[in-house]
């Protein structure tokens, strides 16, 4: 059962700070390599929106360990 919390609607800002934080936890991460991501974050976050009308944190901290694991530059 999901906690209330994890199904808060979150803004881009969110979303980004969630997954710089997962991206700067990986060997790969450094700062100036999350910043040339964020043209693809925001395409991930905008698909989101259209598909499902909203961004959450239980979906954006799934974004966050896909990247992190199968793409940890981003």
């Amino acid at each position: 059962m999901h906690s209330l919390a994890k199904e808060r609607k979150i803004s881009f800002s969110e979303f980004l700070e969630i997954m710089k934080k997962a991206y700067l936890e990986t060997t790969f991460a450094s700062e100036e390599s999350f910043e040339k991501s964020t043209t693809h974050l925001r395409e991930i976050y905008d698909e989101r929106l259209r598909v499902a009308g909203e961004m959450t944190v239980d979906f954006a901290d799934v974004c966050a360990e896909i990247h992190t694991k199968l793409d940890p530059g981003l």
